[in-house]
């Protein structure tokens, strides 16, 4: 059983759906009983039995998890997870398994996994921990998602701007910039108030919340 690619990347706030659930093991009736569950909790299930076929299929959305076996024929969950890494995919991974060592369990942990749950898995233990791994990718995707907008409106400042914003951070006063930065009085408050304006911001105070990503903007 192989999923339908999905949509385009989007967040919670785009879908209808809790969250996006991938889900990579070998066994059949295994696989088909998780997907039931976890598709009638209001979750975007895709089913993979074979861990290649995931991999070529899988696509950055948020919030997502991977529900993944550890012991697979031809790739373990471990190998898979380090793939990801190196795709740049950072989905939190639940990793299942029948017979793993306390070695894999760990290494696993290590590894960045969410959670490692033994089998047979209850239904309880299964939906929590995909609603945990959910609620820690979305948190993860609002941080992604600001950090660039704080990074496109940083790139619209100039190089001397960016001199000026690095001072202002540091508690210089225009006085201390002038002298700093050899300038008029009024050429250094040109550029805090440009600075200010380009970054939408109505103070220093908020300046240095929107810099430390502090300001609760989306």
């Amino acid at each position: 059983m192989n999923a339908t690619p999905p949509d385009a990347p989007q967040t919670a706030s785009m879908s209808a759906y809790l969250g996006h659930v991938f889900m990579v093991e070998d066994d059949a009736g295994a696989l088909e009983s998780m997907r039931r569950l976890v598709t009638s909790e209001g979750y975007r299930v895709y089913p993979f039995s074979d861990p290649r076929t995931f991999l070529d299929f899988v696509t950055p959305v948020a919030p997502a998890t991977l529900l993944l076996d550890m012991n697979m024929p031809d790739m373990t969950g471990l190998e898979v997870q380090q793939r990801l890494r190196v795709m740049n995919i950072h989905m939190p991974v639940i990793f299942v398994s029948g017979e793993s060592t306390v070695r894999q369990a760990v290494t696993a942990i290590e590894s960045g996994a969410a959670q490692f749950l033994m089998k047979p898995i209850g239904s309880k233990a299964l939906l929590d921990a995909i609603g945990r791994a959910i609620a820690l990718d979305r948190t993860r995707s609002e941080a992604d998602h600001k950090q660039k907008r704080r990074d496109a409106r940083l790139e619209h400042l100039t190089p001397r701007e960016h001199e000026v914003l690095e001072l202002l951070l540091r508690g210089f006063g225009i006085s201390q910039i002038c002298r700093q930065l050899q300038i008029a009085a009024s050429t250094a408050s040109q550029y805090k108030a440009s600075i200010l304006l380009k970054l939408d911001v109505a103070n220093l105070a908020e300046l240095r919340a929107f810099i430390e990503g502090r300001d609760g903007r989306p």
